[in-house]
């Protein structure tokens, strides 16, 4: 189970990762054996902390809620006038590839935060992709990629970006 972050603690955890995504970069320069080595998934721990900041800025994703880590039931539990709605979190790196689970395609949402190169570039941006009512897309369980899900949801899909500094959202669409 996650445990939930401080912004300073995100802003921490991010820094190290992309410390880490440098050093295996570096390596992968110094000798070709290097290769093999993986770059880090992102942790749970930063992606749900991350949504639950960002979450309350974005206009179209239970609004007024009360967020808070949803345990066994779902990554993230949003109660709206007594009623949860669970939201489930994905998050990638530049590769943009995730696995959908059964509890992922029957969620209320899922939240898919696409850090890019945010931690192999440091770049300050990242985008968020809203898609409400999975179910409704026949999303499949198994692996997807970010290119094939935007396909599927076409103009439902909701994409906004975040600043990574400031948490604050820059665009939307």
């Amino acid at each position: 189970m996650a445990n939930r972050l401080s912004r300073i603690e995100i802003q921490t955890l991010i820094e190290l990762v992309r410390r880490v995504y440098s050093f295996v970069a570096k390596l992968r320069v110094r000798d070709r054996l290097a290769e093999k080595i993986q770059f880090p998934k992102v942790p749970k721990d930063l992606s749900e902390s991350l949504a639950l900041e960002i979450i309350p800025e974005v206009p179209d994703v239970c609004l007024g809620a009360e967020l808070r880590l949803g345990g066994n039931r779902a990554d993230i539990l949003a109660n709206y006038k007594g009623t949860d709605h669970r939201i489930e979190i994905k998050a990638t790196g530049s590769k943009g590839f995730q696995h959908f689970s059964k509890k992922d395609v029957t969620a209320d949402w899922i939240i898919w935060i696409h850090f890019n190169q945010c931690f192999a570039n440091n770049a300050d941006q990242i985008e968020v992709f809203c898609i409400p009512s999975p179910s409704d897309f026949n999303l499949k369980v198994g692996r997807i990629t970010l290119h094939a899900l935007k396909r599927i949801i076409g103009r439902k899909l909701i994409v906004h970006r975040f600043d990574i500094g400031t948490l604050k959202r820059v665009t939307q669409g």
